[in-house]
């Protein structure tokens, strides 16, 4: 494609699974071509063996390129992305993600009616190798599975709020794609936000959002924008949900930090006095299984309260 893409998608990938990334560029080649065109950016973060892009391509007509990040973490594979891009808007995709045929032309729409929006994301569905359970069920949010209905919801301010778009899907212009940059180059805690290898991190998408709304952009969940989350069936395993919830909550407080407002300390047996009543509380609310996997999320959250690093 000549001259720059009006939309560049960046799929940032560690060790993917080839029949399920596969899946996700299929999606990306069905896409109705919005003005201008797009690319598809794939960030090879430390993948072993890395990833060959002719095979990526295999056949289809995509605009597509490889590039390669070797600094491990999914915040320095979206930096990658960023700086290897030109067009004003960018979409960011994970490897396990399917966008609707409609994703990238409603996102250039949006971009084009809402000026004042700067940061965005719509909802997004499961794609199950095996049914959830019950218990299950109760934690999808957690892996990025949400619906806030048929309504758009936008904030200039509101964090945590259901304007706040997930990571698969998001989409930000390029003004605030570049100051999230520049924010983690000056900031190098900020870099440990995100997946990194085995470690569950999170909390990069609501680092750009704060970083979208601090530079006069609103933040939104526009319904028009809809995905589907493949969620294979180790990831619901209870160890693995687990993890996850606890690195949620780790997140947080790194999150927190990273802009200047630092988590409220407890004493040992605050801590202790603390954890017991919110394991009673979760279990209560939840069931004993899906309880003391929520549980996990406070775990997480007082451990790295309790961290060395201030």
């Amino acid at each position: 494609m000549s001259g720059t893409p009006s939309i560049s998608v960046i799929l940032c990938t560690f060790n993917p699974h080839l029949e399920i990334l596969s899946w996700g560029l299929d999606c990306l080649e069905s896409q109705q071509p919005p003005p201008g065109g797009y690319e598809v950016v794939v960030v090879d973060n430390c993948s072993d063996p890395p990833l060959e892009e002719a095979a990526l391509r295999n056949g289809r007509r995509l605009d597509l390129r490889v590039v390669r990040e070797p600094r491990l973490g999914l915040t320095h594979a979206r930096c990658r992305g960023i700086r290897e891009t030109r067009s004003p808007l960018l979409v960011f995709v994970d490897d396990d993600i399917g966008l609707d045929p409609d994703y990238l032309v409603n996102a250039s729409r949006i971009a084009c009616e809402e000026p004042a929006i700067g940061h965005y994301g719509g909802a997004a569905r499961p794609r199950l190798d095996v049914p959830a359970s019950p218990w299950q069920l109760q934690l999808f949010s957690y892996l990025g599975i949400r619906d806030h209905g048929s309504q758009p919801v936008t904030s200039l301010s509101d964090p945590w709020g259901k304007s706040d778009p997930i990571g698969a899907g998001m989409v930000c212009r390029r003004e605030v794609a570049e100051e999230f940059v520049r924010f983690v180059c000056t900031t190098p805690e900020a870099a440990r936000l995100g997946r990194s290898g085995t470690e569950l991190l999170s909390g990069e998408d609501t680092l750009i959002a704060r970083t979208a709304q601090r530079i006069g952009y609103a933040c939104s969940y526009q319904p028009s924008l809809r995905l589907v989350h493949h969620i294979e069936a180790p990831r619901l395993r209870f160890r693995s949900m687990a993890r996850l919830l606890a690195g949620h909550g780790r997140s947080y407080v790194v999150l927190d930090r990273v802009l200047g407002h630092p988590p409220r300390r407890y004493s040992l047996p605050g801590r202790a006095a603390r954890l017991a009543w919110r394991l009673l509380y979760h279990c209560a609310r939840r069931g004993p299984r899906a309880g003391v996997v929520a549980w996990c999320w406070d775990w997480g959250f007082f451990r790295e309260s309790a961290d060395g690093r201030r």
